[in-house]
């Protein structure tokens, strides 16, 4: 923006020595007389560098020349005013030719101090109203600008809100959560951990490590995330559970802790449990107002959905496995079945299904009572997941028979 000086400027473009003297000492000592001879003209190619002048006083062949500068260079000066000194004689279509042009004023020579003082008081008017019209749109650039700030903000957080909210997996979730975090400031990459306590206080950690494992970003990151969960067990002791975190967007995967800036960002989703998203970014300054509250807003909503998630996958926990042994229950090995099937036989792959049961159940629970017969049924299944893939199945199909899957 530019701003007038207490000593105000005018410029006098082809003006003979003796109408600048009598400028000069007409206007006083608050203006200055800024002189270019006749023929020559202000270089306004870099007019953002010049001191924009009160009023701008041109013989007839200097005003010709100003006008027939590109607008673009002169646009700066369409509300400053343009004073046109004319000779006594001079005719009526000069004066035509004179007023086409925009001028604001003409003034017959010789100068007097009252005609001058009546352009002069022309040219405050006109000063002050330009200040007024660069305060204003000033003042609007700063209110346009907060208003676009507070729309990206709002964007984001309905944007992340509806997309988290369409996941009851926890990986698919962080994805989408990232995936919305890059569009409110420039996120790198984005680890997690989900942190729980036992009633006797263990701890227990959920690690979700979005970079290859076999890459040495993988164990930096993991690294990072275990010396939280070593902080908040009393004894240091932490029982982790590591699953790759698989980004959508343009993530930098094989990012390691010290290629940004690490922004840890804590989740209460319990009273036992926290999360805790690790995020590196290449912003080198502070959140804004507006960013900082739709992050916080996000990230209460993200603890809700969190929990949510938990909650819904302890209840398919339960559903889907039998009470006493913790192995499948015949319901879900019913579904598991068909899905296997149709998936093994899309890829043209083996399927192998084993039915087993427990010789001489009848009599051990004769002989020593039904309570030792449930510790056998659990001691068996115990055996039967210890020994097979975790993407294999261990079902109770009833009583004391077995289906691995």
């Amino acid at each position: 923006m530019r701003e007038f000086t207490r000593r105000q400027i005018i410029w006098g473009v082809g003006l003979s020595d003796a109408q600048a003297e009598s400028v000069r000492a007409m206007a006083g000592r608050l203006y200055s007389l800024q002189l270019w001879p006749a023929g020559a003209m202000p270089d306004l190619t870099d007019a953002g560098n010049l001191a924009a002048p009160c009023m701008v006083c041109f013989t007839m062949e200097s005003c010709r020349q100003f006008m027939r500068l590109p607008a673009r260079q002169t646009g700066f000066l369409e509300l400053t005013p343009k004073v046109l000194f004319l000779d006594g004689h001079a005719s009526l279509e000069t004066i035509d030719e004179a007023l086409a042009y925009g001028v604001s004023d003409i003034v017959r020579l010789p100068l007097t101090k009252k005609r001058f003082a009546a352009c002069l008081r022309k040219a405050s008017e006109a000063a002050a109203l330009q200040r007024d019209i660069q305060n204003m749109a000033h003042e609007v650039f700063i209110e346009r600008e907060m208003l676009e700030r507070k729309n990206e903000a709002l964007s984001f957080l309905v944007n992340f809100l509806s997309r988290i909210s369409e996941s009851l997996d926890e990986t698919e979730l962080l994805s989408k959560a990232f995936t919305c975090l890059q569009s409110l400031f420039p996120v790198m990459t984005m680890h997690a951990g989900i942190f729980s306590k036992d009633d006797n206080g263990a701890l227990s950690a959920d690690l979700f490590v979005a970079a290859p494992q076999d890459s040495p970003a993988y164990e930096a990151w993991r690294g990072q995330l275990l010396e939280i969960g070593e902080a908040m067990s009393h004894n240091g002791a932490v029982n982790p559970s590591t699953v790759y975190l698989p980004l959508s967007g343009n993530a930098a995967i094989t990012a390691r802790p010290g290629d940004g800036h690490i922004l840890t960002l804590p989740v209460h989703i319990g009273d036992n449990s926290q999360l805790y998203l690790m995020l590196l970014t290449s912003m080198e300054r502070n959140l804004s107002r507006d960013q900082a509250v739709a992050l916080d807003s996000a990230l209460r909503h993200m603890a809700i959905t969190v929990k949510n998630v938990r909650r819904y996958q302890e209840v398919c926990h339960f559903a889907d496995r039998d009470s006493l042994t913790g192995a499948y229950n015949r319901r879900y090995f019913d579904q598991a079945l068909n899905a296997e099937i149709a998936r093994h036989e899309r890829y043209n792959e083996e399927l192998s299904l084993l039915i087993l049961d427990i010789d001489y159940f009848k009599r051990i629970n004769d002989t020593y009572g039904h309570l030792k017969g449930d510790d056998v049924l659990r001691a068996v299944v115990s055996v039967i997941t210890a020994t097979i893939r975790k993407t294999d199945y261990c079902v109770r199909y009833g009583g004391d028979e077995f289906v691995i899957l």
